[in-house]
């Protein structure tokens, strides 16, 4: 029986990540819907069958980033020694990020821009990534997996983290995407701690104890 070496498994990631990268230019070159696998293929100097060993869509290919919590981030933030929960969520996304550089996820924000019919096809994929952080979440031992907080939890973390990128594609290269992301989440534990503050100082009928 034979195993993949660490060899071959990282020249299968940089094969997968030249066609992604050719994707993305070529479409926004010429426009999603003018570019197909063959040309994307030949671009990245690869067999059509490779492309397909990779990616079962051009979308795919071209939206790759969007939705894969990595299992080693996964496992590190369910681990028995992890922090908090909430700074273990931003760990989690800290460590969704930590691989991707400014050029790659720029060229994703310029895609988006030269095509909008994209849009929508981001959005399912982002609900996809939220409905495994959900899973994720829920899976925390603090956590009651069958009341709404995982939902609610992923929900807010994918908005900090959909803040976080928005904030950061407008830096002009003054941040990078994990300190946007960082710098968001202390503001929602800036914010959260203040509420959690005003509660204490209030007894249950919201009067001032």
């Amino acid at each position: 029986m034979t195993t993949t070496t660490p060899l071959r498994e990282r020249q299968r990631e940089q094969t997968r990540a030249l066609i992604a990268r050719t994707a993305v230019d070529l479409a926004i070159e010429r426009g999603y819907a003018n570019v197909t696998v063959e040309e994307i293929a030949a671009a990245a100097g690869v067999a059509p069958r490779t492309f397909f060993n990779h990616f079962a869509t051009k979308r795919d290919a071209l939206l790759s980033w969007t939705t894969r919590l990595e299992p080693a981030a996964v496992e590190t933030f369910l681990s028995p020694e992890a922090p908090d929960l909430a700074a273990s969520l931003q760990e989690l996304l800290l460590a969704y990020v930590a691989s991707a550089e400014r050029d790659e996820l720029g060229r994703m924000h310029e895609l988006l821009d030269t095509n909008p019919e994209l849009r929508p096809q981001v959005r399912d994929l982002f609900r996809e990534f939220e409905a495994s952080l959900a899973e994720a979440i829920g899976r925390r031992p603090e956590v009651d997996a069958r009341s709404p907080e995982p939902r609610v939890l992923a929900a807010l973390s994918t908005a900090v983290f959909r803040a976080s990128f928005s904030e950061w594609t407008g830096s002009q290269g003054s941040t990078t995407l994990a300190e946007s992301v960082a710098s968001s989440f202390a503001i929602v534990r800036r914010a959260l701690g203040r509420a959690d503050t005003s509660q204490r100082g209030t007894d249950g009928d919201g009067t001032v104890a």
